[in-house]
């Protein structure tokens, strides 16, 4: 089974995995990882590195970010290539991404970390071309 890491700005994973609570009805095994602006990237890097190893130790991970570029994206993409076995990475997390990732974690880290994506895609609709 496929566990979930959330490497996120402080406030954004917390506040996605409580709004999947809500919308299961249920507690969910998701590891937030939060970053806030003023931690030391070297220092946030290494947090999650302990976080990768710990759930490795069960099982396969599956880490999501939510902005590119930024420093829980780049501290969770050192972290997660250097872990054994490395893990993938995706980035642009949304309600919509981690509700599939969560109704499929059944499926490999590799696999599922394609379906999340394009999951998020899909869930992306202007409302000018949404037809009510």
């Amino acid at each position: 089974m496929t566990q979930l890491m959330l490497v996120c700005h402080q406030g954004v994973g917390e506040a996605l995995v409580a709004a999947a609570e809500v919308i299961v009805d249920h507690p969910l095994a998701v590891t937030v990882v939060p970053v806030r602006y003023i931690d030391d990237p070297d220092r946030s890097g290494r947090c999650v590195a302990r976080q990768l190893k710990r759930l490795g130790l069960t099982g396969p991970v599956l880490v999501l970010t939510d902005l590119p570029g930024a420093t829980p994206h780049n501290t969770a993409l050192q972290a997660a290539s250097n872990a054994d076995p490395p893990a993938p990475v995706v980035t642009g997390l949304n309600l919509p991404m981690l509700l599939r990732a969560l109704n499929h974690l059944d499926v490999a880290p590799l696999e599922l970390a394609d379906m999340v994506e394009q999951g998020a895609c899909r869930a992306i609709i202007s409302g000018s071309r949404h037809e009510a």
